[in-house]
């Protein structure tokens, strides 16, 4: 994991910043990245990582993107939906 640790209130759309609120109390961690930041699923080894946009072009569809790829976790290490970005976690 790279960046600073965020908490959901560094997240300016209200949609988004109740999803990763959501997400956080169940473990997932934000951290920043460019301009926007990254959550990184609790799972051993890391099988998820969700881009968080810092100026999304529509911020409903971005919650509802966020929430659909946080469902997918946890994944089994030899899913192919896995996230290539989330296997070298540390």
């Amino acid at each position: 994991m790279v960046g600073k640790p965020l908490t959901a209130a560094s997240i300016q759309y209200k949609d988004v910043r109740k999803v990763v609120e959501k997400l956080l109390a169940e473990g997932w961690t934000l951290r920043k990245e460019g301009h926007g930041a990254r959550l990184y699923c609790p799972c051993e080894g890391g099988c998820t990582t969700i881009p968080v946009a810092g100026t999304p072009r529509n911020e409903g569809n971005l919650a509802k993107r966020i929430t659909k790829m946080a469902q997918r976790c946890p994944l089994p290490p030899d899913g192919p939906n896995r996230s290539l970005t989330g296997l070298s976690r540390e």
